[in-house]
């Protein structure tokens, strides 16, 4: 209650139900979305299985994936490096999730209060800053590299520059090698972690 601000306990329990009702409805949907490309590609039950994990796990932030039993092991999200519904479903995944609960209820007060707090702010600022500078540096470092981004084009690269730069702050996918970064990549990396 104090660490948040709060003047009652009421408060809380409404913050703690909007973080329940929002996890789900946020997971849901991530999952929907995902299972559009993986029931096709591994089956009703097995597709809606590996939707909803990848769902809940980039929401979490935790960078778990499955898809090695399929597509080789320590593979993450390679083989869809080009596929914009899986790379940006996870991406929009990991963001809202990253970005914490406390703005979420900040953002869904703003047509009540007409302000946003300091703190929301600052989160979406740097959000926006951090991801705009990661995909752009990415860009430049990688477009020429034959073993991450070289073989694509403008759309792919920008898409996997994004993706990479992303996921280096918190989620730990990935959707190119990262044994094949440039030097200037993996810094980048480092810094954005």
């Amino acid at each position: 209650k104090e660490a948040l601000n709060y003047d009652s306990m009421g408060g809380i329990v409404k913050l703690a139900k909007h973080i329940l009702i929002g996890s789900f409805l946020i997971e849901g949907i991530g999952a929907f979305v995902l299972s559009f490309r993986f029931i096709p590609e591994f089956g009703f039950w097995n597709g809606i299985y590996k939707s909803v994990f990848h769902s809940i796990s980039a929401f979490c932030n935790a960078g778990f994936d499955i898809l090695g039993q399929n597509h080789g092991y320590f593979t993450s999200l390679v083989p869809y490096v080009k596929d914009p519904l899986v790379i940006l479903t996870v991406a929009a995944l990991v963001i809202v999730g990253g970005i914490g609960f406390y703005v979420w209820e900040d953002i869904i007060n703003y047509p009540k209060k007409k302000r946003l707090t300091l703190h929301t702010k600052i989160v979406l600022t740097m959000t926006g800053i951090l991801l705009s500078a990661g995909t752009i540096l990415i860009f430049a470092f990688e477009h020429s590299n034959p073993q991450t981004l070289g073989t694509m084009g403008f759309g792919g690269k920008l898409l996997a520059s994004f993706f990479q730069s992303v996921t280096s702050r918190t989620a730990g996918y990935f959707s190119v090698d990262q044994a094949s970064l440039t030097s200037s990549s993996k810094i980048l990396t480092m810094i954005l972690m």
